[in-house]
């Protein structure tokens, strides 16, 4: 079988209105991400089940990244 290669999606967490929310920083990642699930942030459950079909990892950063597009 050939390698595979991990996936790490860096992601961010932001309170809004009381309520925090994690948001995927690449916004090449994020949109594929918003894509399968329909929304623009992403949950625990999204991240498990991400992990478990796909073998994608997720990192916590402390602040928002700017990525190219």
């Amino acid at each position: 079988m050939g390698q595979t290669q991990n996936v790490v999606v860096e992601y961010y967490t932001k309170d809004v209105y009381g309520s925090s929310k994690r948001y995927v920083n690449d916004p090449a990642q994020a949109k594929l991400i918003s894509k399968l699930t329909g929304n623009k942030t992403i949950s625990l459950e999204h991240m498990q089940a991400l992990k478990q079909l796909a073998g994608i990892e997720f990192k916590h950063i402390l602040e928002r990244i700017e990525m190219p597009l």
